[in-house]
């Protein structure tokens, strides 16, 4: 059932294409997900899931720690067993 959604849906269909995506993360990203002319970069969207480090600052120093984890847990989560 949800490969054949995702072969019907355009948009999952073009995510399917990205190494590590299959039907069942690409259904989901179509379907959670904002549009992708919401975000201007590929880093937006990474920080809207979650995968970003936060960043602290102070006036001279900057230090990149863990990931915010704030985010749709779902794709996040679909994302990293994708990569792996």
């Amino acid at each position: 059932e949800i490969a054949r959604r995702a072969r019907e849906d355009e948009v999952a269909r073009r995510l399917m294409t990205i190494p590590g995506i299959g039907p069942i993360a690409a259904t989901a990203i179509a379907a959670l997900a904002p549009a992708a002319a919401t975000f201007k970069r590929g880093r937006a969207f990474a920080a809207w899931l979650g995968l970003t480090p936060l960043q602290k600052s102070t006036s001279w120093k900057t230090k990149l720690e863990r990931t915010s984890k704030m985010g749709e847990r779902t794709l996040r989560r679909l994302l990293i067993i994708g990569s792996s």
